[in-house]
């Protein structure tokens, strides 16, 4: 299983992988991006992720974007729209593409439940 976080800032993505290494064991191999760039660069190289989490607000490109950009490259790939703001109304209004939506900071049983959801832990979500 490969997992990319994105996320502009690099605390965040530590401590992301931090609690799904904990949920998940060393099995899935992690990878993270700073931003959208970074993110279609190593998709480039290594091919879909089974699961991404992108985080919402970030320079250049906000998460919503990158996944529309990703998302046909991508088919298969779960993505996980994080933020740690409370979303406008015109956010609200848009149509995200994500699989879930998670604030932050997760708990990581929030973080379980997602990836009940998300097919890649064993066990139900609550969505």
């Amino acid at each position: 299983m490969k997992i990319l976080l994105v996320d502009d800032e690099r605390l965040v993505r530590i401590c992301t992988e931090s609690m799904l290494r904990e949920l998940l064991g060393s099995s899935p191999d992690f990878a993270q991006a700073s931003g959208a760039a970074c993110a279609q660069e190593w998709i480039n190289e290594h091919g879909a992720p089974d699961l991404c989490f992108v985080d919402y607000k970030m320079p250049l490109c906000n998460g919503v974007e990158l996944i529309r950009k990703l998302r046909a490259d991508c088919p298969d790939t779960k993505w996980v729209l994080m933020s740690g703001y409370d979303m406008t109304p015109e956010d609200q209004s848009l149509e995200i593409p994500a699989d879930q939506v998670l604030s932050k900071p997760a708990s990581l049983e929030e973080l379980a439940e997602v990836l009940k959801y998300c097919g890649m832990m064993e066990g139900e979500g609550r969505w």
